[in-house]
Formats: structure tokens, sequence, C-alpha cells
């Protein structure tokens, strides 16, 4: 009695085929690599498709792409209130006794001189009422030096108001916020 040869059957051929791909397998596990692709999963639980494989995939190109901070420091402000940064945080969880759940930040760039106000929600109204307080404070205090130029990150809601920039706009005060997923950019009220 001797070896019969291997033969495809018709069922062998159709559970070849709806096996996944090897492709498949990198994309599901995460996009491991080839290497312990292979270690882990039996040959015989994939089509072997390693040709289309090494095909590079793209999103492994991108991951492995490395995103470059700008070190160089920014030049510091000349006088103070010239460039005043922001910052809103929060939700802080449990709130306050009196109810707050936020925070937001004024930092002088200049001098360094922090305040900071509590808010119950970061609606723009509440962040406007705040920023015109903090103005209006400001100005009473150092009549000669007027705010000249306001940075934030890119929050949307709080700073991207059309009332906001109004306030901004008639007070003559730059807005400069920084571009979005830098907030290195914001980096002293960070």
């Amino acid at each position: 009695m001797g070896a019969e040869p291997v033969t495809s059957s018709p069922m062998a051929t159709a559970l070849a085929t709806s096996l996944p791909s090897f492709t498949l397998w990198h994309q599901r596990l995460a996009h491991l690599s080839h290497k312990s692709l292979s270690a882990l999963i039996p040959q015989e639980a994939y089509q072997n498709d390693e040709k289309d494989y090494n095909s590079f995939c793209q999103v492994c190109i991108k991951v492995k792409h490395t995103h470059k901070f700008d070190q160089k420091p920014q030049p510091r402000a000349t006088k103070p209130l010239e460039l005043l940064h922001s910052d809103l945080c929060g939700l802080i969880n449990p709130p306050s006794k009196s109810g707050f759940r936020y925070f937001i930040l004024y930092i002088d760039n200049f001098t360094r001189v922090t305040s900071v106000y509590f808010l119950q929600t970061k609606s723009s109204t509440e962040v406007v009422s705040v920023f015109q307080n903090l103005q209006a404070r400001v100005e009473k205090q150092y009549p000669s030096w007027p705010i000249t130029r306001f940075r934030c990150d890119n929050g949307r809601g709080e700073y991207d108001s059309s009332l906001f920039r109004g306030i901004l706009r008639v007070g003559g005060i730059a807005f400069e916020p920084s571009p979005p997923y830098t907030q290195s950019k914001n980096g002293v009220s960070e």
C-alpha cells in the first residue's frame, strides 16, 4: 500500500480561499512585524500572500515617520503685556464647592505673572466675560501697557467665537492661535 498523491479537492480549495490573508492578519494584529506574525500564526491559518505583504503597508510607513518639534526658543516679549498666553483647563471632576469645573490661565510673556480664573462652563460667553474682566483690570493698573498679542491653543469653542474675536479686534489685539496638534507652540501656558 503506497501513499496516494495529494490532490486538491473542492473542499480544500474552498477552505484555502476562505482563510484570511497574511496581510489581513497583519492589520488585525495591530500591524505586527513579518517575523513576529510568522512566529505567532501557523502557516495553515492564512493564505500565503507574502509577495503582496512585502509591498509596503501604508499605515506602517506613516507611523514610522517622526514628528519634528521646533526646539528653537521663541523670542520673549520686550515689555509687559506685549504677549499674553492663555489656556483653558478642565473638566475637573468632582466640581469645586462653588460649582467650578474649569479654570483659565492668562500668563504674561514678559513678566510671567499668571492670572487664574475659575469657570463653571467653558462656553464662549463665560470665557469672553472673564477675558473682559482681565482686560479691564490690566488696563486700569497699567494704562501705558496695553495687551498687544493674544496667544492660545487652537481650542474650539472657547476662543473660536465671533464675539471673542470681535473684542480682540476692537481692542487692537492680534490673535495668534497655535496650529492644530502643536501645543508646544503655546508652551508658556501648556
